[in-house]
């Protein structure tokens, strides 16, 4: 698991159905941990606290552990696929780790717009080559 401390946690959210924890560790790092299904609701939450980072012209490197993400809302992935793309110059990496063949077909499709704009959504399977990469950038 990634080494994430309670104090660099700036959402705890839930529902029936998920979760969504979000990190910003120092280094310009996002982290986000979903598990279960993403809604549009928890989708809303990750929006609404990471726009007020964006806003501060910060420029992050994005991993996404989803894992233990099993399904999501349409809605959640375009609303989050348009947002990401808003927020192009913001974004200098986005990493995922995925355990779910749903949900690396969302991240593919998703991938299809934002490399058109630069940006390379890359997923992992594997947990040990996820953790090296935030490993790399964490000490960089």
């Amino acid at each position: 698991m990634l080494l994430l401390r309670p104090e660099w946690k700036v959402v705890d959210a839930g529902d029936e159905r998920g979760s969504l924890e979000i990190y910003l560790p120092p280094r310009n790092l996002l982290v986000n941990v979903a598990r279960g299904h993403l809604s549009q609701f928890l989708a809303r939450r990750w929006i609404d606290v990471i726009d007020i980072e964006f806003k501060k012209n910060r420029v992050f490197h994005s991993f996404q552990d989803w894992e233990a993400m099993t399904s999501y809302d349409s809605a959640a992935r375009r609303v989050l696929t348009t947002w990401v793309l808003a927020n192009r110059k913001s974004i200098a990496s986005s990493d995922f780790l995925v355990g779910s063949r749903i949900v690396a077909m969302g991240i593919s499709a998703a991938n299809v717009m934002t490399a058109l704009a630069g940006l390379h959504m890359i997923a992992h399977t594997d947990r040990a080559e996820f953790e090296a990469v935030y490993k790399r950038l964490s000490r960089a």
